[in-house]
């Protein structure tokens, strides 16, 4: 189960939203390689999905990045500028 929120801080310059994963943790020694083109954890993953959310998110003058989540899981979390108006 994935659980998504976003937050908008004030003045209106920066969205943050993070993702909540609920399977097994990720240790602090993988997350150091996540990102990586891949890198994965699970035994069916190609590991190119967070390479390419990063990629994307950077291209767009933002920033990704994950913690482990207490008891299990992870947080992976995004920013991005924003302008009002748009």
């Amino acid at each position: 189960m994935i659980e998504l929120s976003k937050h908008v801080f004030e003045p209106l310059s920066q969205l943050r939203s993070p993702a909540s994963e609920l399977g097994p943790s990720v240790r602090v020694a993988q997350l150091e390689h996540v990102f990586e083109t891949f890198y994965t954890t699970k035994s069916f993953g190609m590991g190119m999905g967070l390479a390419i959310s990063r990629s994307i998110i950077e291209a767009h003058h933002g920033w990704l990045w994950g913690s482990s989540n207490t008891p299990r899981g992870a947080v992976f979390q995004f920013t991005l500028p924003c302008q009002p108006g748009l």
